[in-house]
């Protein structure tokens, strides 16, 4: 049977995966990173002196922004791509649309015109 904190790691590799699009390697490093914070966390003492927590808050704070930095990597991608194959496209079928539309219209009027024709 599974742990609650099975789980909810189970639950965190589904939603890199689904929501990031997330390799299993980059996967592996978001991973790492939070156990890092989670042995840090584990590991932190209150009576620990000044220097001690100071290094655990810089390796923290540097996995974190390991984090972030992959987070940020994987989204310019994202927008990358979403602006390479959405703005050529989109382009290509307001120009369709327009022309289309165009079209339909000067036929529409043509028909509304013999028809008023044919009727008087």
């Amino acid at each position: 049977m599974y742990s609650p904190e099975d789980m909810e790691r189970i639950e965190r590799i589904r939603q890199l995966k689904e929501l990031l699009g997330f390799s299993l390697a980059e996967i592996k490093e978001m991973l790492d990173a939070e156990d890092v914070r989670l042995q840090i966390r584990a590991g932190w003492r209150a009576d620990a002196d000044a220097a001690e927590k100071a290094e655990k808050l810089r390796r923290a704070r540097e996995v974190t922004l390991h984090q972030i930095q992959l987070i940020d990597q994987k989204m310019a991608k994202m927008r990358e791509h979403a602006g390479r194959a959405g703005g050529a496209d989109l382009r290509k079928y307001d120009e369709w649309l327009l022309k289309h539309s165009e079209a339909a219209a000067a036929g529409e009027t043509a028909q509304g015109e013999g028809t008023a024709a044919a009727s008087s």
